[in-house]
Protein backbone atom coordinates (compact mmCIF):
# COMPACT_ATOMS: atom_id res chain seq x y z
CA UNK A 1 0.00 0.00 0.00
CA UNK A 2 1.51 3.32 -1.02
CA UNK A 3 0.62 6.99 -0.83
CA UNK A 4 -0.51 7.15 2.79
CA UNK A 5 -1.90 10.55 3.74
CA UNK A 6 -2.36 11.81 7.28
CA UNK A 7 -5.90 11.18 8.60
CA UNK A 8 -6.59 8.48 6.00
CA UNK A 9 -9.00 5.88 7.44
CA UNK A 10 -8.14 2.29 6.45
CA UNK A 11 -8.84 -1.27 7.65
CA UNK A 12 -6.29 -2.52 10.19
CA UNK A 13 -5.17 -5.21 7.75
CA UNK A 14 -4.22 -2.49 5.25
CA UNK A 15 -2.45 -0.50 7.97
CA UNK A 16 -0.27 -3.50 8.80
CA UNK A 17 0.31 -4.29 5.12
CA UNK A 18 1.61 -0.80 4.34
CA UNK A 19 5.13 -1.98 5.27
CA UNK A 20 4.93 -5.14 3.16
CA UNK A 21 2.71 -8.19 2.75
CA UNK A 22 5.21 -10.31 4.69
CA UNK A 23 5.23 -8.03 7.75
CA UNK A 24 5.76 -9.71 11.10
CA UNK A 25 2.89 -8.79 13.46
CA UNK A 26 2.94 -8.70 17.26
CA UNK A 27 0.28 -7.51 19.72
CA UNK A 28 1.29 -6.56 23.26
CA UNK A 29 -0.91 -4.82 25.87
CA UNK A 30 -3.43 -3.67 23.32
CA UNK A 31 -0.85 -2.24 20.91
CA UNK A 32 -0.18 -3.88 17.54
CA UNK A 33 3.26 -3.70 15.95
CA UNK A 34 4.23 -4.74 12.45
CA UNK A 35 7.74 -4.94 10.99
CA UNK A 36 8.15 -5.32 7.25
CA UNK A 37 10.61 -4.73 4.41
CA UNK A 38 9.77 -1.02 4.14
CA UNK A 39 9.51 -0.07 7.81
CA UNK A 40 7.26 -0.58 10.81
CA UNK A 41 3.74 0.18 11.99
CA UNK A 42 2.27 0.89 15.42
CA UNK A 43 -1.51 0.66 15.96
CA UNK A 44 -2.88 2.16 19.20
CA UNK A 45 -6.28 2.07 20.86
CA UNK A 46 -8.25 5.34 21.19
CA UNK A 47 -8.52 6.28 24.89
CA UNK A 48 -7.37 8.78 27.51
CA UNK A 49 -5.92 6.51 30.18
CA UNK A 50 -2.49 7.61 31.48
CA UNK A 51 -1.73 4.03 32.57
CA UNK A 52 -1.91 2.67 29.01
CA UNK A 53 0.04 3.26 25.82
CA UNK A 54 -1.67 5.81 23.61
CA UNK A 55 -1.76 9.31 22.15
CA UNK A 56 -0.66 11.76 24.83
CA UNK A 57 -0.96 15.18 23.21
CA UNK A 58 -1.04 16.78 19.78
CA UNK A 59 2.66 16.12 19.19
CA UNK A 60 3.49 12.95 21.12
CA UNK A 61 2.33 9.47 21.96
CA UNK A 62 3.54 7.28 24.80
CA UNK A 63 4.51 3.65 24.93
CA UNK A 64 4.40 2.14 28.41
CA UNK A 65 6.38 -1.03 29.06
CA UNK A 66 8.23 -3.09 29.84
CA UNK A 67 8.16 -3.95 26.15
CA UNK A 68 9.30 -7.05 24.23
CA UNK A 69 12.74 -6.92 22.66
CA UNK A 70 11.29 -6.82 19.15
CA UNK A 71 9.37 -3.65 20.05
CA UNK A 72 12.49 -2.00 21.41
CA UNK A 73 14.21 -2.90 18.14
CA UNK A 74 11.44 -1.08 16.25
CA UNK A 75 12.00 2.02 18.36
CA UNK A 76 15.74 1.86 17.75
CA UNK A 77 15.45 1.72 13.99
CA UNK A 78 17.45 4.38 12.19
CA UNK A 79 15.96 7.65 11.01
CA UNK A 80 16.01 6.35 7.42
CA UNK A 81 13.40 3.71 8.34
CA UNK A 82 9.72 4.73 8.20
CA UNK A 83 7.65 4.21 11.35
CA UNK A 84 3.93 4.74 10.80
CA UNK A 85 1.37 5.47 13.53
CA UNK A 86 -2.32 4.51 13.44
CA UNK A 87 -5.16 4.66 15.98
CA UNK A 88 -8.14 2.30 15.95
CA UNK A 89 -11.51 3.99 15.44
CA UNK A 90 -14.20 1.33 15.36
CA UNK A 91 -13.38 -1.25 12.69
CA UNK A 92 -10.82 0.95 10.94
CA UNK A 93 -7.60 2.80 11.75
CA UNK A 94 -6.80 6.48 11.35
CA UNK A 95 -3.33 7.23 10.01
CA UNK A 96 -1.57 9.89 12.12
CA UNK A 97 1.71 10.10 10.23
CA UNK A 98 5.29 9.08 10.89
CA UNK A 99 6.85 8.90 14.32
CA UNK A 100 10.32 9.25 15.83
CA UNK A 101 11.64 8.55 19.32
CA UNK A 102 11.96 11.57 21.62
CA UNK A 103 12.57 10.25 25.13
CA UNK A 104 12.98 6.92 26.89
CA UNK A 105 13.17 5.61 30.44
CA UNK A 106 14.71 2.32 31.55
CA UNK A 107 14.47 0.28 34.75
CA UNK A 108 16.55 -2.84 35.43
CA UNK A 109 17.71 -2.80 31.83
CA UNK A 110 14.17 -2.83 30.38
CA UNK A 111 12.46 -0.07 28.45
CA UNK A 112 9.58 1.20 30.60
CA UNK A 113 8.54 4.48 28.93
CA UNK A 114 9.07 5.84 25.44
CA UNK A 115 7.75 9.14 24.13
CA UNK A 116 7.56 9.42 20.36
CA UNK A 117 6.64 12.27 18.07
CA UNK A 118 3.54 12.66 15.94
CA UNK A 119 4.34 14.49 12.73
CA UNK A 120 2.71 16.70 11.70
CA UNK A 121 0.99 17.72 14.95
CA UNK A 122 -2.72 16.95 15.32
CA UNK A 123 -5.54 19.47 15.47
CA UNK A 124 -7.69 19.49 18.60
CA UNK A 125 -10.59 18.09 16.57
CA UNK A 126 -8.54 15.04 15.59
CA UNK A 127 -6.98 14.80 19.04
CA UNK A 128 -10.43 14.48 20.60
CA UNK A 129 -11.15 11.54 18.29
CA UNK A 130 -7.98 9.56 18.94
CA UNK A 131 -7.80 10.53 22.63
CA UNK A 132 -11.49 10.83 23.60
CA UNK A 133 -11.94 13.29 26.51
CA UNK A 134 -12.44 11.58 29.85
CA UNK A 135 -14.99 12.98 32.32
CA UNK A 136 -13.75 15.50 34.91
CA UNK A 137 -14.34 14.28 38.46
CA UNK A 138 -13.23 15.07 42.00
CA UNK A 139 -11.28 18.27 41.43
CA UNK A 140 -9.29 19.49 44.45
CA UNK A 141 -10.62 22.85 45.57
CA UNK A 142 -8.97 26.09 46.61
CA UNK A 143 -10.62 26.53 50.02
CA UNK A 144 -7.18 26.33 51.54
CA UNK A 145 -6.61 29.90 50.30
CA UNK A 146 -9.05 31.10 52.97
CA UNK A 147 -6.94 29.40 55.64
CA UNK A 148 -3.65 31.01 54.62
CA UNK A 149 -4.01 34.28 56.58
CA UNK A 150 -4.80 32.59 59.89
CA UNK A 151 -3.25 29.10 59.82
CA UNK A 152 -0.70 28.25 57.15
CA UNK A 153 -0.11 24.77 58.56
CA UNK A 154 -3.81 24.00 58.16
CA UNK A 155 -3.74 25.51 54.65
CA UNK A 156 -0.80 23.29 53.70
CA UNK A 157 -2.57 20.21 55.00
CA UNK A 158 -5.83 21.08 53.21
CA UNK A 159 -4.01 21.75 49.93
CA UNK A 160 -2.05 18.49 50.01
CA UNK A 161 -4.95 16.30 51.09
CA UNK A 162 -7.02 17.83 48.29
CA UNK A 163 -4.50 16.90 45.61
CA UNK A 164 -3.59 13.58 47.21
CA UNK A 165 -6.87 12.24 48.67
CA UNK A 166 -5.28 9.19 50.31
CA UNK A 167 -3.58 11.57 52.75
CA UNK A 168 -6.92 12.34 54.39
CA UNK A 169 -6.50 9.22 56.52
CA UNK A 170 -3.10 10.32 57.89
CA UNK A 171 -2.83 10.08 61.66
CA UNK A 172 -0.24 11.76 63.86
CA UNK A 173 2.98 9.80 63.51
CA UNK A 174 6.48 10.23 64.93
CA UNK A 175 8.50 12.55 62.72
CA UNK A 176 11.65 10.53 63.07
CA UNK A 177 13.94 13.56 63.21
CA UNK A 178 16.96 13.69 65.46
CA UNK A 179 16.13 17.22 66.55
CA UNK A 180 13.02 19.24 67.26
CA UNK A 181 11.43 20.73 64.15
CA UNK A 182 8.88 23.55 63.79
CA UNK A 183 5.19 22.66 63.60
CA UNK A 184 4.90 23.32 59.85
CA UNK A 185 7.76 20.95 59.03
CA UNK A 186 6.44 18.31 61.44
CA UNK A 187 3.02 18.45 59.73
CA UNK A 188 4.69 18.15 56.33
CA UNK A 189 6.62 15.06 57.45
CA UNK A 190 3.47 13.41 58.79
CA UNK A 191 1.94 13.68 55.31
CA UNK A 192 5.12 12.68 53.46
CA UNK A 193 5.37 9.54 55.59
CA UNK A 194 2.33 8.24 53.69
CA UNK A 195 3.21 9.80 50.34
CA UNK A 196 7.01 10.16 49.98
CA UNK A 197 6.64 11.96 46.63
CA UNK A 198 5.66 15.05 48.62
CA UNK A 199 9.34 15.43 49.47
CA UNK A 200 9.83 16.60 45.88
CA UNK A 201 11.46 15.66 42.60
CA UNK A 202 12.81 18.86 41.03
CA UNK A 203 13.85 20.07 44.47
CA UNK A 204 13.51 18.12 47.69
CA UNK A 205 12.86 18.37 51.36
CA UNK A 206 15.28 16.05 53.14
CA UNK A 207 13.69 13.02 54.81
CA UNK A 208 13.39 13.60 58.55
CA UNK A 209 16.24 11.24 59.37
CA UNK A 210 18.61 13.22 57.08
CA UNK A 211 18.15 16.56 58.81
CA UNK A 212 21.44 17.92 60.07
CA UNK A 213 22.96 21.08 61.47
CA UNK A 214 25.36 23.14 59.37
CA UNK A 215 28.60 23.31 61.37
CA UNK A 216 29.41 26.81 60.05
CA UNK A 217 26.29 28.74 60.99
CA UNK A 218 24.35 26.36 63.25
CA UNK A 219 21.26 26.37 61.02
CA UNK A 220 19.25 23.22 60.30
CA UNK A 221 19.69 21.94 56.73
CA UNK A 222 16.31 20.62 55.55
CA UNK A 223 16.16 20.90 51.76
CA UNK A 224 18.19 20.99 48.55
CA UNK A 225 18.02 21.54 44.80
CA UNK A 226 18.11 18.22 42.93
CA UNK A 227 21.62 18.76 41.50
CA UNK A 228 23.06 20.24 44.66
CA UNK A 229 23.19 23.80 43.33
CA UNK A 230 21.83 25.14 46.60
CA UNK A 231 20.34 24.02 49.88
CA UNK A 232 17.75 25.41 52.26
CA UNK A 233 18.41 25.96 55.94
CA UNK A 234 16.38 27.39 58.80
CA UNK A 235 17.06 29.08 62.08
CA UNK A 236 16.58 26.79 65.05
CA UNK A 237 14.33 27.83 67.88
CA UNK A 238 11.54 30.03 66.42
CA UNK A 239 8.11 28.46 65.82
CA UNK A 240 8.06 29.81 62.25
CA UNK A 241 11.69 30.48 61.34
CA UNK A 242 13.34 32.30 58.46
CA UNK A 243 14.36 30.03 55.57
CA UNK A 244 17.74 30.66 53.96
CA UNK A 245 18.97 29.71 50.50
CA UNK A 246 22.67 28.80 50.51
CA UNK A 247 24.44 28.12 47.20
CA UNK A 248 28.05 27.84 48.37
CA UNK A 249 29.20 30.94 46.48
CA UNK A 250 27.28 33.94 47.75
CA UNK A 251 26.17 34.53 51.31
CA UNK A 252 22.87 33.02 52.52
CA UNK A 253 19.77 34.71 51.08
CA UNK A 254 16.64 34.93 53.21
CA UNK A 255 13.45 33.68 51.56
CA UNK A 256 10.61 36.18 51.54
CA UNK A 257 8.25 33.89 53.46
CA UNK A 258 9.01 32.08 56.73
CA UNK A 259 8.92 28.29 56.87
CA UNK A 260 5.11 27.98 56.96
CA UNK A 261 4.73 29.98 53.72
CA UNK A 262 7.81 28.44 52.14
CA UNK A 263 6.40 24.91 52.53
CA UNK A 264 3.14 25.95 50.89
CA UNK A 265 5.09 27.39 47.95
CA UNK A 266 7.41 24.38 47.74
CA UNK A 267 4.38 22.08 47.67
CA UNK A 268 2.61 24.13 45.01
CA UNK A 269 5.69 24.08 42.78
CA UNK A 270 6.43 20.37 43.15
CA UNK A 271 2.77 19.42 42.71
CA UNK A 272 2.59 21.47 39.51
CA UNK A 273 5.74 20.12 37.88
CA UNK A 274 4.91 16.58 39.02
CA UNK A 275 1.33 16.67 37.74
CA UNK A 276 0.31 14.07 35.17
CA UNK A 277 -0.94 16.82 32.84
CA UNK A 278 1.21 19.89 32.29
CA UNK A 279 1.80 22.90 30.10
CA UNK A 280 5.10 24.77 29.97
CA UNK A 281 6.33 27.84 28.13
CA UNK A 282 9.45 29.97 28.20
CA UNK A 283 9.88 33.66 27.39
CA UNK A 284 6.21 34.58 27.72
CA UNK A 285 5.55 38.37 27.65
CA UNK A 286 3.77 39.94 30.60
CA UNK A 287 0.51 40.77 28.72
CA UNK A 288 0.12 37.11 27.75
CA UNK A 289 0.84 35.99 31.32
CA UNK A 290 -1.87 38.35 32.53
CA UNK A 291 -4.39 36.84 30.12
CA UNK A 292 -3.41 33.26 31.03
CA UNK A 293 -3.83 33.91 34.75
CA UNK A 294 -6.83 36.25 34.59
CA UNK A 295 -9.28 33.49 35.53
CA UNK A 296 -7.06 32.12 38.33
CA UNK A 297 -6.77 33.22 41.96
CA UNK A 298 -3.36 34.58 43.02
CA UNK A 299 -1.84 32.88 46.06
CA UNK A 300 -1.34 35.73 48.58
CA UNK A 301 2.28 35.04 49.46
CA UNK A 302 5.42 36.98 48.59
CA UNK A 303 7.32 35.66 45.54
CA UNK A 304 9.17 32.39 46.06
CA UNK A 305 12.86 32.42 45.21
CA UNK A 306 14.32 29.39 43.46
CA UNK A 307 15.89 30.07 40.05
CA UNK A 308 13.92 33.28 39.84
CA UNK A 309 11.04 34.96 41.62
CA UNK A 310 7.95 32.78 41.28
CA UNK A 311 4.33 33.64 41.99
CA UNK A 312 1.49 31.13 42.07
CA UNK A 313 -2.05 31.24 40.71
CA UNK A 314 -4.65 28.54 41.29
CA UNK A 315 -8.12 27.29 40.38
CA UNK A 316 -9.82 24.02 41.29
CA UNK A 317 -7.46 21.32 40.01
CA UNK A 318 -4.99 23.79 38.47
CA UNK A 319 -1.69 25.36 39.61
CA UNK A 320 0.21 27.95 37.56
CA UNK A 321 3.80 28.83 38.48
CA UNK A 322 4.93 32.12 36.94
CA UNK A 323 8.65 32.93 37.18
CA UNK A 324 10.08 36.33 36.29
CA UNK A 325 13.12 35.70 34.07
CA UNK A 326 13.84 39.40 33.47
CA UNK A 327 13.36 41.78 30.52
CA UNK A 328 9.58 41.58 30.83
CA UNK A 329 9.52 37.83 30.09
CA UNK A 330 8.25 34.96 32.22
CA UNK A 331 8.47 31.19 32.42
CA UNK A 332 5.07 29.57 32.95
CA UNK A 333 4.50 26.02 34.20
CA UNK A 334 0.96 24.77 34.76
CA UNK A 335 0.04 21.50 36.45
CA UNK A 336 -3.50 20.11 36.12
CA UNK A 337 -5.56 17.44 37.85
CA UNK A 338 -7.31 16.73 34.54
CA UNK A 339 -6.11 17.60 31.05
CA UNK A 340 -9.43 19.30 30.17
CA UNK A 341 -8.49 22.11 32.57
CA UNK A 342 -5.59 23.04 30.29
CA UNK A 343 -7.64 23.46 27.11
CA UNK A 344 -8.75 27.05 27.94
CA UNK A 345 -5.04 27.98 28.00
CA UNK A 346 -4.52 26.86 24.40
CA UNK A 347 -4.48 30.46 23.15
CA UNK A 348 -0.70 30.52 23.56
CA UNK A 349 -0.57 28.06 20.63
CA UNK A 350 2.96 27.34 19.48
CA UNK A 351 4.27 29.29 22.45
CA UNK A 352 3.82 26.21 24.63
CA UNK A 353 6.89 23.98 24.62
CA UNK A 354 4.69 21.33 26.20
CA UNK A 355 0.90 21.26 26.21
CA UNK A 356 -1.07 18.25 27.43
CA UNK A 357 -4.51 19.81 26.93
Amino acid sequence: MAGLEQLMLVPESDAVACVGASARVLTDRGVTYAVGPSGSVVVLAAHDDPTRSGVWNAERWRLLGPVPDVVEAILNQGAETSRHLFVRLGQDCLYLGTTARCRTEYADGRLTVAELSISPALSYEVLDRVRPPAPVRGLPGVEWLDQLPGDRVAALRTFLTGWFPALRTVAGLPVGARTRVPAALAAFYWLAHHHPALLGSQNRILPAHELHVDQHDGRLVFGAENQGVFQWTLDQGPDDPVVWMVDGHDGPVAMAEPLSGFLVQFSLFETAIGATYRAAAWEVPEPVVSRLTSSLAPVPLLPWRCFGLTSFHVAPGLIACVTDTGNGLYEVTVGAWHRALLRPLAELGDGWQRFDG
